[in-house]
């Protein structure tokens, strides 16, 4: 197996750091529309998971999910 070359090295893991800071946008903009959805329907006594689901467009196991390993 050949070595890699020098400047294959520093573009992939250039390329490392966008994907996860891409990822972190990613997850920071889910944070902050579950946030604000909450924010916007605390007095509302009909809010649930169910509607905080189908806002983002979710089912409630995959939110819940998602919620859990963003917050781990």
């Amino acid at each position: 197996m050949l070595p890699t070359p020098p400047f294959v090295q520093p573009y992939e893991q250039s390329k490392l750091r966008l994907e996860k800071s891409t990822s972190l946008a990613h997850t920071n903009n889910f944070i902050r529309k579950v946030k604000y959805l909450i924010q916007l329907n605390f007095d509302n006594e009909l809010f649930d998971a169910s509607y905080l689901a189908r806002q983002v467009h979710l089912s409630v196991s995959q939110l819940n999910r998602k919620v859990f390993n963003t917050l781990n």
